[in-house]
């Protein structure tokens, strides 16, 4: 009874409006974050994969979601139990008044099998075997969307991680350089060569640096405590020490050609959604199978006997075979409104997964714009900072040969900090924007 599921045919676009070089180089998803060359991130993903809770608790809903398809299975085939009884009845006086029967009291012992098959003719089990089916695959997927998902948050707060290092130790540098200029501003002050005012400017800018070395501080070490509960470990367990000083993971110039079609059989948000769509559809034919009678068969072999000592007497042989029926007439609409009820969900389900698609092309079309922008900021940040580096060095030979006194070198420096730490910036959200790239497309088997 009921529809047969079909995959619903979805229209995708030819290409990615953001990818431009249009090559037949497709970037692999498996493994994708062994493209960063960084043994360390590699080592944080495989703790991750083996130790996170959260995955350990969607393999275990895969477990559940198993069992419950073998239950269904096993409801295809008939059940056999074992029964035994022995108890002892006392009659009341007051209902027998007859001396017929001079003892009211009296054992019957019973030792025998209850087998019981429903004959599934209008299919209403096997809809229910194929809708646990489904839902057993789309339990399977779900746990993949988890998996995609740790792994990139790892990736992602790995480069958080080493960025911080890098900006931490470079506003370190700029503090340094902050507390030298204000020395020599404070000495020309007193000798009457520099207002009140730049001194108190570069107090200003002191304290700033500080704060900013303050709120980098906190980041570094929240981000060590998520990255902690990511790879299973307590944040006492995972230190400054856990991560070395490492290089932000390369994610300059990465080919990128995946089509949208791809989507389809990576996505394991889009294969969960289709599964749950198929669940829903084979639903409507177990429900539209409650119109109709259902049959069965009953059989009975027991011995039974009021003395255990004649139990296992032939005379003590008890036997029953039947075949009852069950057909509901007069239900109040309660069978048709159950039947609606599963196409209305089965039309949700169909509706959802129409619209997970449409996400996945916005999440892919997101992530590359971001990343090819990113690039091209990139680019123009080393550049400038490539420039000012130059203009770092011709300022340090003009102030040893004393064309500069020393605080306009040291400004000079610490301009050059700031615009390496604006090039750090730029290289942990081109890596997130990568990973972004990667988690979107799919984010690789497991």
């Amino acid at each position: 009874m009921g529809p047969d599921y079909k995959k619903p045919v979805v229209l995708m676009p030819n290409e990615f409006s953001e990818i431009s070089d249009k090559n037949d180089n497709i970037t692999s998803l498996k493994d994708w974050w062994k493209q960063f060359d960084d043994p360390s991130l590699d080592n944080l993903i495989e703790l991750a994969i083996k130790k996170n809770y959260n995955l350990k608790i969607a393999l275990e809903k895969i477990e559940e979601t198993r069992a419950f398809y073998r239950i269904k299975k096993a409801d295809l085939f008939p059940e056999i139990d074992m029964t035994a009884s022995a108890i002892r009845y006392g009659i009341s006086k007051n209902i027998i008044q007859t001396n017929l029967i001079p003892n009211y009291f009296f054992n019957i012992f019973r030792i025998g099998f209850d087998a019981n098959w429903e004959i599934d003719f209008f299919g209403k089990l096997r809809r229910e075997k194929e809708s646990a089916l489904y839902t057993l695959q789309a339990m399977q997927e779900n746990m993949r969307d988890v998996y995609v998902t740790i792994i990139s948050d790892v990736a992602r707060y790995y480069v958080d991680i080493c960025a911080l290092q890098n900006i931490i130790e470079k506003t370190q540098e700029k503090i340094l350089l902050q507390k030298k200029i204000l020395k020599l501003v404070q000495s020309r002050n007193k000798s009457g060569l520099d207002s009140k005012i730049k001194e108190k400017d570069q107090i200003a800018k002191l304290k700033a640096e500080e704060e900013n070395l303050f709120y980098y501080s906190t980041l570094v070490k929240q981000t060590y405590y998520l990255l902690a509960t990511l790879i299973g470990e307590t944040p006492e367990n995972v230190s400054e020490e856990f991560i070395k000083f490492n290089k932000i993971p390369n994610a300059e110039n990465k080919k990128i050609s995946f089509l949208p079609s791809s989507l389809l059989r990576n996505r394991p948000d889009i294969k969960e959604a289709e599964r749950k769509l198929a669940s829903a559809t084979a639903q409507i034919g177990a429900a539209v199978a409650q119109y109709f009678p259902s049959f069965s068969l009953l059989g009975t072999a027991e011995l039974l006997s009021s003395k255990i000592s004649s139990l296992f007497s032939s005379d003590s042989y008890n036997w029953s075979f039947g075949s009852p029926m069950s057909w509901p007439i007069i239900t109040f609409d309660r069978i048709r409104a159950n039947v609606d009820m599963k196409k209305s969900l089965e039309k949700q389900a169909l509706f959802f997964y129409e619209n997970t698609v449409l996400n996945a092309l916005k999440d892919v079309e997101s992530s590359l714009v971001a990343y090819f922008n990113e690039q091209k900021k990139l680019n123009d940040i080393k550049e400038e900072f490539l420039a000012i580096s130059d203009v770092t060095f011709l300022e340090e030979s003009k102030y040893l040969n004393g064309l500069i006194d020393l605080s306009y070198y040291l400004e000079q420096k610490s301009y050059l900090i700031d615009k390496n730490i604006k090039k750090i910036e730029s290289e942990r959200s081109l890596s997130h924007d990568l990973i972004a790239v990667y988690k979107s497309l799919g984010g690789g088997e497991w």
